[in-house]
């Protein structure tokens, strides 16, 4: 899927994403020669589609039916999302908000992916989104902008909280930022345990350098600086303990690290051109447990995960 969901009906069009080049050339020797780049990148190449082979996730968007309902999906998207999305094989009903609809591609997979376990909720700007969904299918299209929060309230309040959450959406870095801030902190929005993702990163390669286009961020940081605050605000737990963590204080005048959703982060991980943010409700954090061994009896000390 490409851009949608901006304020604009025009920028609900599909952002062009960017194919690598392919270079043919033939050798011109069957010589032994020593390992180049060249020859390293053709190892890459053949070697790849053997190992992608592996994932169901990516086997499941080849079968896609030829329909009206296009799916465009980056391969190595696959694995990431096997990792770390529920499985689908454990029965158990899940709610997914998708921000993106366009053709309708996506929305099939996924429903065909987790079957009648999964509610899917899509948001689009173009009204002609609505073809796609299918009441008795659970699968709804809501059409509006991701840069309402009013908007992505009345879907939290009607189908939230949800377990999966990913914007595919217009890939603007301000609209980005305001809807993983109003998801991600809202209980009645996402449930502990969920995920939240973030495709088509790659996007902040064009917000500098020769060719920069504002479009999207005016600086790679607009996005970057989503991890770096996740980062930041799952250690605020931390804020008041010692060097050791064995004796922690309350520090109501401290400065929180990062913003207010990101005291709820329990893990980030990144990958080529997408990110997954882990939520955790700062009530039922993880908490953390030191294991010490030695002359002394084995002992293990809790960190009180509220603290900050």
């Amino acid at each position: 899927k490409g851009a949608r969901g901006a304020a604009s009906a025009a920028s609900s069009d599909r952002t062009e994403r960017p194919r690598p080049s392919r270079a043919h050339s033939r050798p011109t020797s069957m010589r032994a020669a020593p390992l180049r780049a060249s020859t390293a990148l053709l190892l890459v190449v053949m070697l790849v589609p053997q190992a992608r082979s592996q994932s169901a996730l990516l086997e499941h968007w080849r079968n896609h039916p030829p329909s009206d309902y296009y799916l465009d999906r980056w391969v190595h998207y696959a694995p990431h999302y096997e990792q770390h999305l529920p499985a689908r094989d454990n029965g158990s009903p899940l709610r997914m908000l998708e921000i993106g609809v366009s053709s309708g591609g996506s929305a099939i997979a996924w429903k065909r992916w987790y079957g009648p376990s999964l509610t899917y909720v899509g948001v689009d700007l173009n009204p002609a989104c609505k073809r796609t969904e299918s009441v008795g299918e659970r699968r709804y299209i809501e059409i509006g902008s991701q840069e309402d929060p009013d908007f992505l309230r009345s879907i939290c309040a009607k189908y939230g909280p949800f377990d999966i959450v990913i914007d595919d959406g217009a890939h603007i870095a301000r609209m980005v930022q305001l809807s993983l801030q109003l998801l991600f902190e809202s209980d009645q929005c996402m449930r502990d345990k969920s995920i939240y993702v973030i495709e088509d990163l790659h996007v902040l390669a064009r917000c500098s350098g020769p060719g920069h286009d504002s479009t999207f961020c005016n600086h790679p940081r607009d996005f970057s600086s989503l991890y770096s605050d996740a980062f930041l605000g799952m250690h605020n737990r931390w804020q008041g303990c010692n060097q050791a963590g064995r004796r922690c204080h309350r520090a109501p005048k401290t400065r929180p690290l990062g913003p207010s959703w990101a005291s709820m982060v329990a893990g980030v991980h990144l990958y080529d051109s997408m990110a997954f943010f882990e939520r955790n409700s700062g009530q039922n954090a993880t908490v953390l447990g030191r294991l010490t061994r030695g002359n002394r009896t084995e002992r293990i000390t809790t960190i009180d995960p509220k603290v900050g």
